[in-house]
């Protein structure tokens, strides 16, 4: 496979993502779905597409099906049908995650994402290198 000939190699998508206009050139495929003349992605998983000078472009979607089924999982960032494009929907509750922008409310497992500081934040540590200042009130 030829470099010069590869375009959005390794693209992530996402269920919900827009990958192209469809046309006489891009037609839906498996893991995909047509709607509004777009070609949206029904699965997570990469995107290549291939192009010769002869033909029409390769389309290869490899994907993942993903589950929230686990105790431990959940959804991290969701978008609602209908939303437009690139607007993440914000968790409300637990059990339910609501779009910014259309205020549309939609069921979902949200996950409890621990942050990545969560350490520092529950055991401060006290960094010897710096000076601490103290100010004496005269008497």
């Amino acid at each position: 496979m030829c470099t010069e000939k590869l375009k959005d190699s390794g693209k992530l998508c996402i269920p919900g993502m827009r990958l192209s206009l469809s046309n006489k050139e891009f037609v839906s495929g498996p893991g995909t779905y047509e709607l509004r003349g777009y070609i949206y992605a029904t699965l997570c998983g990469t995107l290549k597409m291939e192009q010769d000078e002869n033909e029409l472009p390769m389309t290869e979607i490899h994907w993942y099906h993903l589950s929230t089924a686990e105790n431990e999982l959940g959804v991290v960032i969701a978008t609602a049908e209908g939303s437009p494009q690139g607007i993440s929907m914000l968790p409300i509750s637990w059990s339910e995650m609501q779009c910014p922008k259309t205020l549309v409310k939609e069921s979902r497992k949200v996950a409890r994402v621990i942050p990545e500081n969560i350490n520092q934040a529950l055991f401060p540590v006290k960094n010897n290198s710096t000076t601490e200042l103290e100010i004496e009130q005269d008497k």
